[in-house]
């Protein structure tokens, strides 16, 4: 008799637990738009955790999973990927798909987008190359030699400070200047928006050394509200981060905007695969669309200010 093998994720209903940094942007709009792709898909089982942007907690958080593990692990921002990577209560071996992470090369899961895992570890990532952005900035205002950049301690926010600061170094790009403020994370609900209030003060004391402000690639950054703030405290332009920074009234004047719909599709796609019993070693990583987006009405105010 010839024995016939089930695929386990297909022959029962597919647990999957979602980890979240924080349930804030951009992972609540990239998310929206991965459960709207698998809304008619029948046996996926949804659990969900929220760090709030706290790695170490996972650990006491997943006591409840040592019985019932879960098939298939989403870690939704960077936070959420180092938790779910150094947490021991979980088997290692359960496939693993980030979203929104900035840098996964740079946080050692991944060795390239054009490289299969050879860990298990795939998925999506957020960033967009920051030589893109430096070039649609210059397309946009090619006068703009001084940009000023305020960052945080974020993982990610680290990691786009080195990026420029590479940039920086290229012959493409040496005739910018960057002027550069940190600020401390702050790891709670609100703390996106409270991080805003601390970056008021550096945002007016480089006002006058600067030409335009750049974003940070962190959960301030994408905050349609620092780009007002900026604009609101110096009337100066600001190239940001996201679609909503764009959309807002006086917010950024433009945005290399990574396509959260698009992103939040892939990753479903993704998952879809592994509940049909792909291994997760055969799924590439990959890096989101992104749409060149330009606020007229912001650029023409701001232009007009100067």
């Amino acid at each position: 008799m010839t024995g016939i093998l089930i695929n386990p994720l297909q022959a029962a209903q597919t647990k999957v637990l979602i980890v979240y940094s924080q349930i804030a942007e951009p992972y609540t709009s990239f998310m929206w738009h991965f459960h709207q792709s698998l809304k008619y898909v029948p046996d996926l089982k949804f659990d969900t955790i929220n760090l709030n942007n706290r790695e170490k907690i996972l650990s006491r958080l997943l006591d409840n999973y040592h019985k019932d593990q879960p098939d298939i692990i989403l870690a939704i921002g960077t936070i959420a990927l180092r938790a779910v990577r150094y947490q021991h209560i979980l088997d290692q071996n359960i496939p693993v798909l980030f979203g929104m992470v900035s840098d996964p090369i740079g946080e050692g899961v991944i060795d390239s987008f054009d490289k299969l895992p050879q860990k298990s570890i795939s998925g999506i990532s957020f960033a967009i190359n920051i030589r893109t952005r430096l070039r649609d900035l210059r397309k946009l205002l090619p006068h703009a030699k001084r940009i000023g950049v305020i960052y945080s301690t974020m993982p990610q926010s680290v990691s786009f400070k080195k990026w420029l600061d590479e940039a920086a170094a290229e012959d493409e790009f040496q005739d910018l200047d960057f002027v550069y403020r940190r600020i401390g994370m702050l790891p709670y609900e609100n703390g996106p928006k409270d991080m805003i209030h601390m970056a008021k003060r550096h945002v007016i004391d480089i006002q006058n050394q600067v030409d335009v402000y750049l974003s940070p690639n962190d959960q301030m950054g994408i905050q349609p509200a620092f780009s007002q703030m900026i604009v609101r405290e110096t009337n100066k332009p600001v190239f940001g981060l996201s679609e909503k920074d764009v959309n807002v009234d006086k917010g950024a004047v433009a945005a290399s905007a990574p396509r959260l719909s698009s992103a939040g599709e892939t990753m479903a796609q993704q998952l879809l695969r592994l509940k049909a019993g792909e291994k997760i070693f055969n799924i590439k990583p990959e890096q989101p669309e992104y749409d060149f987006l330009i606020n007229q009405a912001t650029l023409d105010y701001c232009l007009k200010a100067q």
